[in-house]
């Protein structure tokens, strides 16, 4: 989870077009307050059905699949450690 300290998790690592990338959760970086990860979850899985219906790149779309399923695994297992600090973009 992260914490008060804004310490930054290392959510999954994807590999697309032959690199390695780490998915990062944390707070931004210029101090607004973070959208909850329900709506991050929301907004990804938009772009997917987006990127599905125009038949975008399957690598692309396999790394962002794997990134969902680990939200929702982390939102599973730790919560939503962003729901209280909502901000209006969440609405």
């Amino acid at each position: 989870m992260v914490s008060k300290a804004n310490e930054p998790v290392a959510l999954c690592t994807v590999r697309v077009g032959g690199r390695n990338s780490t998915v990062w959760l944390c707070d931004p970086a210029d101090g607004s307050p973070p959208l909850p990860l329900s709506v991050r979850r929301a907004r990804l899985a938009e772009v997917i059905r987006e990127a599905e219906a125009s038949g975008a790149d399957p690598e692309s779309l396999a790394a962002e699949r794997t990134i969902l399923q680990a939200l929702d695994a982390y939102i599973r297992e730790h919560g939503d450690p962003f729901a209280s600090n909502a901000s209006p973009e969440s609405a």
